[in-house]
């Protein structure tokens, strides 16, 4: 609409009359975004932001999608194990991420056995 000359004010207008549900491409937005690959929550959240989408949206998305925040700690964990990363690198990373503390020791009290040897 931008390239067409249509002003911010035409914008919202258009968008908050199309009679899209920004809620449900909110959340099939970030399905995608967990098909390709794992990330924390608050990654996420910043991913859908960065789309566009509004805060109100992207917290559905967040809120309402179905993950095991844990897991994808966990899944994340074991690709930074399989590049050769130590546990302590590992952790920073995941950190990075932003994975949160009570994450990672999911991760150390569940499976263990994945990071005993790094």
């Amino acid at each position: 609409l931008r390239a067409i000359g249509v002003n911010e004010e035409g914008i919202d207008i258009v968008l908050e009359n199309c009679g899209v549900n920004w809620n449900a491409q909110a959340l099939r937005a970030a399905q995608e975004v967990l098909d390709a690959k794992p990330v924390s929550k608050n990654a996420l959240i910043q991913e859908l932001e960065g789309w566009g989408f509004a805060a109100e949206q992207v917290q559905y998305a967040a809120n309402t999608i179905d993950v095991n925040w844990q897991d994808q700690c966990l899944y994340c964990a074991m690709l930074y194990i399989e590049q050769g990363m130590s546990k302590e690198e590992v952790h920073d990373q995941l950190i990075a991420d932003q994975f949160t503390e009570a994450e990672w020791n999911y991760v150390l009290s569940q499976h263990y056995t994945l990071l005993e040897n790094y």
